[in-house]
């Protein structure tokens, strides 16, 4: 809640699309509500992109958030937008790709990292026998020592191993502590950051995953597509046919333009 209100006095259009991360991304629904209701003021088309992304998240629990704070913010404006995911496949669904002659196939996912255990993982390594006062470093967590407190950054660690804070490979989507086994002497929650990796699959995985993806009854919408339906319905305060061409038909929107 502290980081919704500061970013809030923050005039700047990074910490815009800030404020609708967090409205999409965060555990919390009291989080979610005080930065929808901050991106009320906020300059629209600073912020779009981050919820029409969300729309697509392999998670459709993010999915669900984003048509939730289009709807909240009443952006009549996504309308088709919205109707356009009734027409997408699952993002969650593996997509065949050419590469030259040779045909392959990938899957976006989401996958958890260990911060503390994956430092070198995101930021390049420090030089602990060249410091310098321009390049902002910080020593990390060992494994099977104690961690300090967050409130104390990570000043007990060893100091010959270091990884410098201005340099980032990777950066999460958001961030959630778990329960660890066996974590002593490490807390017994530990925080997990989580964000979306294009994995390269086989193509008898690539069917294995389609099929769990598009496991479900006749006719039934997935998870995407119902939240789009949700949205368009508190939008527009009307109901109809979840398909497209219907929803177009009562809204009296053109037909979507091939290619």
């Amino acid at each position: 809640m502290s980081l919704v209100k500061h970013l809030s006095t923050v005039p700047h259009v990074e910490a815009t699309k800030a404020i609708a991360k967090l409205a999409i991304y965060s555990p919390e629904v009291e989080v979610r509500d005080a930065a929808v209701e901050a991106l009320k003021v906020r300059r629209e088309r600073d912020y779009t992109d981050i919820l029409l992304q969300g729309m697509r998240y392999p998670w459709p629990a993010v999915a669900k958030r984003a048509a939730d704070t289009i709807a909240k913010l009443e952006r009549k404006d996504l309308i088709p937008d919205l109707i356009e995911a009734l027409e997408e496949p699952d993002p969650r669904a593996p997509v065949a790709k050419e590469e030259g002659q040779k045909k392959t196939f990938v899957v976006r996912e989401m996958v958890k990292v260990n911060h503390h255990r994956n430092c070198l993982m995101c930021h390049s390594p420090g030089d602990p026998n060249r410091p310098s006062n321009e390049i902002l470093t910080a020593a990390t967590p060992i494994p099977g020592e104690q961690l300090t407190p967050p409130s104390q950054g990570y000043g007990s660690s060893r100091p010959d191993i270091l990884v410098r804070i201005d340099v980032t490979y990777l950066r999460q989507d958001f961030s959630v502590f778990q329960p660890v086994a066996d974590a002593a002497p490490w807390p017994e929650n530990q925080r997990f950051d989580f964000l979306v990796r294009e994995r390269a699959i086989p193509e008898a995985e690539a069917k294995e995953w389609a099929a769990a993806v598009e496991k479900r009854g006749e006719g039934e919408l997935t998870p995407y597509q119902k939240a789009a339906v949700g949205a368009l319905r508190e939008i527009t305060g009307k109901d109809v046919e979840p398909k497209a061409d219907a929803w177009r038909k009562l809204l009296k929107l053109p037909a979507r333009q091939k290619g």
